[in-house]
């Protein structure tokens, strides 16, 4: 049976999941590619929303950032800001969690979808899967953990759940990239991502 699917990509954790596999390649993703890599056989995306912040405290970092959004942005994947909030001596991310909550329950409440799959390991999505379940019962929600994070209360949360890690083992890395120089766009990978 034909599923359409909504994925949501919590950017900050997908990055420090990828970061931890120690292979840089990997920040220059396709998530379009990564997310087709994902589907069932028969099943449909309707969109791919990815969640995220720009470090402007770290200009060398949103230099990569601004590309890698560009490049996704080519994909028609939405994307969708939250940003930083220095504190005394740091920064905090903000409202990229809020931002990824809301839309899931939103889209549940809307029904546009049959199954939502979050690219997270973050447990402080839990509330918003139940809600968007409490709203929606048939729509099934499933998750892809990034590495170094068990996260067993969000998968005993959700209708399955998968290892990102074993995506990219199972698919060829050189499958999920975007070219080096984006075709018909001054769009090009960072030389630390090569």
């Amino acid at each position: 049976m034909n599923q359409v699917t909504n994925f949501y990509i919590d950017g900050f954790n997908l990055y420090h999941g990828i970061r931890n596999l120690g292979n840089n390649r990997l920040k220059w993703m396709n998530y379009r590619l990564l997310c087709n890599s994902i589907l069932k056989e028969n099943d449909t995306i309707n969109k791919i929303m990815y969640f995220t912040a720009y470090a402007d405290f770290e200009p060398d970092k949103k230099r990569r950032h601004i590309q890698l959004v560009k490049a996704l942005q080519t994909e028609n994947i939405e994307v969708v800001f939250g940003k930083y909030e220095k504190r005394k001596n740091y920064h905090v991310e903000k409202r990229t969690d809020v931002n990824l909550a809301i839309n899931l329950i939103k889209d549940a409440y809307e029904q546009n979808c049959d199954k939502i799959i979050l690219l997270s390991g973050d447990s402080d999505f839990i509330p918003a899967i139940k809600m968007a379940k409490s709203i929606n019962p048939k729509l099934v929600i499933g998750v892809v953990i990034p590495p170094n994070n068990k996260s067993d209360e969000l998968k005993s949360t959700c209708d399955f759940n998968m290892k990102l890690k074993k995506i990219i083992e199972k698919t060829n890395i050189n499958n999920l990239l975007f070219p080096k120089h984006i075709a018909n766009t001054d769009i090009i990978c960072p030389k630390e991502w090569r």
